[in-house]
This record gives structure tokens, C-alpha cells and sequence, in this order.
């Protein structure tokens, strides 16, 4: 499993927050970065690996064609 990519502190967040043009309530910004940090979680989680080449659909012939 690949390492976990580094996480974005919350002034990182910020800026990129505003860089991006996203718009937020300042009041809501750690409830924000919190989501981030989970969502970072459960994509580090995420099986990797794969190729499109190891998808069952460039292996079987396409629906209608035998």
C-alpha cells in the first residue's frame, strides 16, 4: 500500500480554499478541513494498483458481440 499523501495543515486549506475561488463561511472552515482530512482517510483506503487493463471489461467482448 502506497504511503498516504501528506495532509494540508488548516492555514494550507485556507488558501487553497480561496485560491480555488471556493466560497465558505469562515465559522465553518475547521468543520471543513475536518471533512478533508476524513475524506483523505478513507481515500488512502481505497485499493490502488489496478490498470484499466486489469478491468473485466477490456477482457470479455462487448455485450452483442460473440
Amino acid at each position: 500500500m502506497p504511503d498516504p499523501a501528506p495532509r494540508l495543515t488548516l492555514e494550507q486549506f485556507r488558501a487553497r480554499m480561496e485560491w480555488g475561488g471556493i466560497p465558505y463561511a469562515p465559522e465553518r472552515l475547521e468543520a471543513l478541513h475536518g471533512a478533508y482530512l476524513d475524506l483523505m482517510v478513507l481515500a488512502d483506503r481505497m485499493r490502488r494498483g489496478y490498470s484499466y487493463a486489469d478491468e473485466p471489461a477490456s477482457v470479455f467482448p462487448p455485450e452483442g458481440r460473440r
